[in-house]
């Protein structure tokens, strides 16, 4: 078993950037009015003592309101702690602490070093397993990923990426399902049709294939009898020779069920206007519409035989036939979605 990925690199690895400032906003208050803050400073991480920190441009006073952009040492990418403190008549105070996240910028990106991957369990930076990596973190690499010892099911595969500093990437994640191919295939043996509602497997319309092969196509012919007209589900499920059933595909199928011919159809001919008026019942259920035929013979069967002379709505019962001279049989169908 195997997995296929295509990853962009760059993405992978975007998360390694260095920025070179860092925006803060922070509150200094003192309410003792004899209290005057006169001095500030900070640092990243580990404490160098009170006064060693990179100090802060200020006027002293009693509260200070900062809005900084503060310079960072070379620093990891990755999170950082921020420490800003203040001193007051010569005493320092506690710091205030803020986490940052460190990204290196494109002036200063360094090469992607090597790419490794894991599935569902991090087991930690460098102990992941290695891939083979081109060397060129712009170009698209194919990937291809062993999933012998791995269980059937969902999985996440997690990628990782690292740089020449030793700096790592956030993982990548993916939904990964594994499933076992069976190299020694059975052979079809068979399908069974249901429609609408799922009998379960072997209680649909059985039919058999022979001979038995690993693929065919196959047709054959459905009893629809006990469907009503309309749009149903019809769900297909294939068996094999071991006598195992795939999932149901389901496609949707439309029932068209031929109308009934129209009832008591009367014909007038109207002798001084040559015309012949036709006219009949209204059917018991909703129709497309009616067809006009006309043959010199009273024995004839529409389409295949008579002449088309109309097509009306499904709500006229009426038709008119101008300009006939001799002897005409006519013959009215109904039609629902083309079919009469």
């Amino acid at each position: 078993m195997f997995y296929r990925q295509y990853h962009h690199l760059r993405n992978i690895f975007a998360g390694l950037r260095l920025g070179v400032w860092i925006g803060v906003s922070i509150l200094l208050y003192l309410p003792s009015s004899a209290q005057i803050v006169d001095a500030v400073e900070y640092f990243f991480d580990t404490d160098p003592g009170y006064g060693n920190g990179i100090p802060i441009a200020i006027t002293p006073a009693e509260s200070l309101t900062l809005q900084l952009n503060l310079t960072s040492p070379v620093l990891s990418g990755g999170m950082h702690k921020l420490y800003i403190r203040a001193r007051q008549n010569g005493v320092w105070g506690l710091p205030q602490v803020h986490r940052v996240w460190v990204e290196r910028t494109a002036l200063n990106r360094p090469n992607i070093a090597r790419l490794e991957y894991f599935l569902d369990n991090d087991p930690g930076v460098e102990f992941a397993n290695p891939l083979p990596y081109n060397g060129n973190d712009t170009t698209l690499q194919n990937l291809i990923i062993p999933l012998n010892h791995v269980t059937p099911g969902f999985h996440w595969l997690c990628f990782r990426a690292v740089d020449t500093y030793g700096a790592h990437s956030m993982p990548v994640v993916r939904p990964l399902w594994v499933e076992a191919v069976e190299y020694n295939r059975s052979q079809v043996v068979g399908a069974e049709v249901f429609f609408d509602s799922d009998p379960g497997a072997g209680n649909g319309l059985y039919y058999p294939f022979n001979p038995a092969a690993d693929s065919l196509t196959a047709q054959f012919v459905a009893n629809l009898s006990a469907l009503s007209a309309g749009y149903h589900n019809m769900g297909v499920r294939i068996k094999d020779s071991a006598g195992k059933w795939s999932h149901p595909f389901m496609r949707q199928v439309l029932v068209l069920v031929p109308p009934d011919a129209p009832q008591f159809l009367v014909i007038t001919y109207d002798l001084q206007n040559q015309r012949a008026i036709l006219t009949w019942s209204q059917p018991n259920v909703p129709m497309d519409g009616f067809r006009i035929y006309r043959h010199t013979t009273g024995h004839f069967t529409p389409p295949s035989s008579g002449t088309l002379i109309a097509t009306v709505s499904g709500n006229t019962f009426t038709y008119t036939d101008v300009g006939v001279t001799g002897q005409y049989f006519y013959r009215v169908t109904a039609f629902v979605n083309d079919s009469e």
